[in-house]
Order: C-alpha cells, then structure tokens, then sequence
C-alpha cells in the first residue's frame, strides 16, 4: 500500500514539472524576437524581451494604429489577460 502510495506521488510530482517545463519552453522561445501583439483595437509592434508572470516585457515598442507607427520610449509593460494573440515576425 505504501509503495502504490510513493508512486501517486511521484507521478503527480512528475506531472507538475513537466506541466511547468512545457509552458516555460512554450513562451522561451519568443523572447527575444520581434513580435506583433495585438489587443483589440490596439496592435502593438516590438522586440519580446521577457515574460514575467502574467506580464510581456516589449523592447523598441511602437503602437500601430490608422497606418501611424509611433514609437514607445522605453520598455513597454502589457497585461497577458488582456493580449488577444502574438505574431512572431520573420528573422530580418
């Protein structure tokens, strides 16, 4: 019984890490491109410098909107929850 009980453990022991593992890999391979965030009427385009939490960290920003571009200075901080999806640009 003990033995059975050692090895639920274990299984879900493993569970959570690989579950951490693949949503780490997921978004890793993002940082650091550039990438398109759209978020509603808003699109936003900029270098994906970090995740942190629910938060994307964006590098050379510029909000896209009626065909202006303009620029961000500094880093721009956006909410995930509110992110509609990504689009990773090609390498230039």
């Amino acid at each position: 019984m003990t033995g059975l009980l050692i090895c639920a453990v274990a299984v879900v022991v493993l569970a959570v890490v690989l579950t951490v593992a693949a949503r780490y890999v997921a978004w890793r391979w993002l940082v650091r491109r550039r990438v398109l965030v759209v978020m509603g009427d808003r699109t936003i385009e900029g270098v994906l410098w970090a995740r942190r939490g629910g938060l994307l960290v964006l590098l050379d920003a510029a909000i896209l909107s009626a065909g202006q571009r303009v620029g961000v200075d500094g880093e721009m901080v956006i909410d995930r929850s509110r992110v509609e999806w990504v689009q990773v640009l090609p390498w230039q």
